[in-house]
């Protein structure tokens, strides 16, 4: 998967396919936190920052930066699943919808846990 992630990254960067380069670094991260190969998230995440500077907001965005805090936080990689946590409630909050807890929150009881949040649920609508 992240041999054929980096090929296709590499194909949509030569022809200049900016939104797609950022879309594969963010659906990559986490399938690379789900194999326990945390360099390359690492790597991936690092090209992130383009989802901000593009201005780019989609809930498709918020939702495997959830997948990945999720992934992350079950793996005790806390850094990771707050960084990605953090993306997924700027996504949300400029959907205009309420991030939902992240799982650290989750796990001193604060609120719900987001652990197997599905695509649909993510983030509450606001009243």
């Amino acid at each position: 998967v992240c041999a054929r992630g980096d090929a296709l990254i590499a194909e949509t960067t030569r022809k200049g396919q900016h939104i797609y380069t950022i879309l594969t670094h963010l659906l990559l991260a986490p399938a690379c936190a789900a194999l326990g190969r945390w360099d390359a998230t690492r790597a991936h995440m690092s090209h992130l920052d383009m989802i901000r500077e593009a201005r780019l907001v989609d809930p498709d965005c918020a939702w495997p930066a959830a997948l990945l805090a999720d992934i992350a936080h079950a793996a005790d990689q806390p850094l990771i699943a707050q960084a990605a946590y953090d993306l997924a409630c700027v996504q949300w909050e400029a959907l205009g919808l309420t991030p939902d807890p992240s799982p650290q929150d989750a796990e001193r009881g604060d609120s719900e846990p987001s652990l197997g949040r599905s695509r649909e649920g993510s983030g509450r609508e606001t009243p």
